[in-house]
């Protein structure tokens, strides 16, 4: 009898930790306005939005500490303008390609508009995307200096590079922040 008990509290304290880690990842579901989420699907077929689950056990843990309700995937902000929009780190669906891309996408006008601003090659672990506000941002390695009039893009390998992504009248930025 005690043997059985004993069971039933190992398999329910399982249980919850395994429930516990689901809804981590259940809360950063990218909940995409549905006519970006089409777009996004339409133009990029083999990529899909970065999840929490997507990124090592330590770089999970990293990001719930630093940011416990945010999704590393999905960041909004006024980054090239007074209108919101919404930057999305798609990761490759298949083993084919081993791209990773930032993407904007908002209204303009009264149309849907979807722009590539970033891309890299997948090395090592995956970055998570980040806002920051306007100011003056200055690149590690050349000393180029910006002063960005609305927020940015920051890509962010965990305790490794930040990559500083600008949109400004129509032309994009980078500055590498942080090695």
């Amino acid at each position: 009898m005690k043997r059985i008990v004993r069971t039933a509290i190992v398999l329910l304290l399982f249980a919850a930790g395994q429930s516990e880690s689901v809804s981590a990842s259940e809360r950063c579901l990218p909940q995409l306005p549905g006519e970006l989420k089409r777009e996004l699907t339409s133009r990029f077929p083999d990529y899909r939005v970065l999840q929490l689950a997507d990124l090592n056990q330590d770089d999970q843990g990293i990001w719930e500490k630093a940011y416990p309700n945010a999704c590393p995937g999905i960041v909004t902000g006024k980054f090239s303008g007074a209108t919101e929009e919404m930057a999305v780190l798609l990761i490759p669906s298949n083993a084919n390609t081993n791209q990773i891309k930032v993407v904007v996408g908002g209204k303009n006008r009264g149309s849907n508009r979807l722009k590539e601003v970033f891309s890299e090659e997948r090395a090592g672990n995956l970055p998570v995307l980040r806002r920051s506000g306007a100011g003056i941002y200055e690149d590690r390695i050349s000393g180029v200096r910006i002063r960005a009039k609305h927020d940015v893009i920051l890509l962010e390998h965990l305790e490794a590079t930040v990559t500083a992504i600008i949109l400004d009248n129509g032309s994009i930025r980078t500055l590498r922040l942080a090695d």
